[in-house]
Parts: structure tokens; sequence; C-alpha cells
């Protein structure tokens, strides 16, 4: 690392050197700082993000969360350059530099990626108001694939939220998936005692058995999509809006489509049986007919889906067969009123 007077510090990484030119934000496990590569001919601009981890934290929890800042470089540089929708990682490195909290010497870890110019919906949201739901379902369209791809290499993201969803102003309404540092992958079986210990994720927009500290799965990334599209749309939490039955009322927001209410409220369910399974069902419930009722009812464990919404399965003879005896009911009344013509003719 090297100090340049007035300036913040260039540091050297194992693939590059980079000029620090402004902080970008921070927070309990690090900061991040927009850069410029030095390497390279255009002289690229790119995000470093910093590792800080305060005194306060248990020793398992440091282990936890310096095992997640590395997985998420290994995320970056595996699937960034694979997904339209994820960040490419440029370095990863480490140095012993003066912790400017503590003045004294610590070592650091430092993540370079790619830099996505544009705001994330956080902050449009503050500025511009509430999405209309023709933005939101353009969000849907555009994030959902990034997420099937992810959810396919065994990632899940734990920490989708507005702030971490990135509209770019380079491509036409294109979305980025940002800060995997809360990335797991997917354990089968218990998840180990350094990975319980922390919750990562943001609680108003987890699920709850990312908040209790239960294995998540796929479908918990769409709840926290949900959630978020929740809150753009309507400017509140999920939780804000429950009806009787604990589930999300999309009902108290005329301007919300009956379609797309029905599908944030499925994704929105308390049990994770009862969410869609994967982005791709969500995508096909999105591109699937409104009256069409295959893409808005959860599945059944028994005769209750958990919702308080019963559903009726009907066997596939059935319809046949009623069409059959509705033929027949028909057949017997014309019978009936033909013979009493008969009858009242012949008195």
């Amino acid at each position: 690392m090297r100090e340049i007077p007035g300036q913040l510090p260039i540091l050297a990484g194992n693939r590059g050197r980079y000029q620090l030119l402004r902080p970008l934000g921070g927070g309990s496990f690090g900061d991040t700082f927009l850069a410029i590569d030095l390497n390279t001919l255009i002289q690229r601009h790119c995000v470093v993000k910093r590792l800080r981890i305060d005194g306060h934290h248990s020793p398992e929890n440091v282990a936890g969360i310096k095992k997640a800042f590395e997985k998420e470089a290994k995320v970056l540089e595996d699937l960034g350059d694979k997904s339209s929708n994820i960040p490419c990682l440029y370095d990863y490195f480490s140095l012993t530099v003066n912790d400017p909290q503590l003045n004294t010497p610590q070592e650091f870890n430092y993540l370079v990626q790619q830099y996505i110019e544009g705001e994330d919906l956080s902050k449009e949201l503050e500025k511009q108001g509430l999405f209309s739901e023709a933005k939101v379902l353009a969000l849907l369209n555009n994030i959902l694939p990034g997420l099937e791809f992810i959810h396919k290499n065994n990632v899940i993201h734990r920490d989708i939220k507005p702030s971490n969803i990135v509209r770019s102003n380079t491509e036409d309404n294109k979305f980025y998936l940002i800060d995997f540092g809360a990335v797991k992958q997917v354990i089968k079986g218990d998840i180990s005692t350094t990975e319980k210990s922390i919750v990562f994720g943001t609680i108003s927009y987890a699920p709850p058995e990312q908040i209790k500290k239960e294995k998540v799965d796929y479908s918990s990334d769409l709840y926290a999509l949900a959630a978020s599209c929740v809150q753009l749309l309507t400017g509140e939490f999920p939780d804000d809006s429950l009806d009787v039955n604990n589930l999300w009322n999309w009902q108290r927001y005329p301007y919300i489509s009956e379609h797309l209410g029905k599908i944030l409220r499925r994704m929105l369910q308390v049990d994770p049986y009862y969410r869609f399974q994967s982005a791709r069902e969500v995508m096909e419930a999105l591109n699937k007919r409104d009256d069409d009722p295959k893409n808005l009812k959860p599945p059944t464990r028994d005769e209750n889906n958990g919702g308080g919404e019963k559903t009726e399965v009907i066997n596939p003879s059935q319809p046949r067969f009623i069409k059959v005896l509705l033929i027949t009911a028909i057949i017997l009344t014309t019978a009936g009123v033909l013979i009493a013509i008969y009858r009242h003719q012949n008195q």
C-alpha cells in the first residue's frame, strides 16, 4: 500500500494496483470504495471491499465472517463471468495496513469487483417514489433468470433487498445482484456451528426460517425478493399488511393486479413448502394467463394449503362424468315435459 498526501491510498493487489477514490458505504463487517484499476489501459472503475471485523465478535463469528467474505470472492470469480446479473471479480488479496479506527497495524482482506454504474433500488425508491407494477414486473423478469442461475450452481444469496439490487445506467433496464457477503453454499443436512452462529440477511426481508437460524433453501431467496417487491410497490413491508390467515393481503392495494398479488403472496408463504420452489416456477407463473389458477395456488400437504384456502382436487375423469350426468338430466327433464304435454292433450 502506498500513501499519497491528500489522497486515499493506492492498494497493491495480486492482479493490479487500485487507487481509492471515495467511500461508497460501510458497515459492521467492512467498508466499500470506488476505485480505479491503475493497471488497465482505460483505468477502469472498480469497487474495492475491505473486510473489517469489530473486536466484539466471538472467535466463532470472526471465522464465519471471514469464510463468508472468501465465499463471496469465489462466487463472483466462478459465476460473475457466466451470469449477466452478477458483477465479475477482478482481484482478492490481503494487506497489513493501519486501522483507521484503532490506529494500529491490522491485516485486512480486500475484494475487487466490477463497478456497476447505477443506483440501488432503495435509493431509487427514495428519490422517485413507489414503483409501478410495470416496473416491478420488469425487475422480476430481469433478475429471476440470474437467480435461477446462481441457484443451479448451488448458491443462495441470503440477503436480497432493494439496496442489494442495482439498476444499471449504461444498460437498458438491466439489474444486478450485489453484496454476496452473506452467500452460503447449499448444505445437505444440518448447518455447521459456525454458520449457525451468524444470522445473515436483513430482518425485514429475511424469511422466518432464516431469522430462526434454520436451514434455508432456494425459496428463501424468493421470499426476500417478494418482500423487496412489496416494499417497492407499497412503501411497506409484508408484515405491515397481513390478513386474518397471517398472509400478505395484496387486496389492500387496488393498484396491484390479482395476478401479481397472488404470485407475491405465494412467494411470501411462511412455510417454505407452500412457496414456489424455484425461480423458474415464478417466471412460468408470471407468463401464464391471469385466469389460470394453477400458477397461483400453493401445493397441498392435505386438504388445507396452509393459507386458509381450500384446494379442490379433481380427478381427471370427473369432468367427463359430470358432463354425462348433465346430458342425462336434460334428456330426462325433456322427456318428462313431453309426457306431461301428451297426457294433458288426451284428457
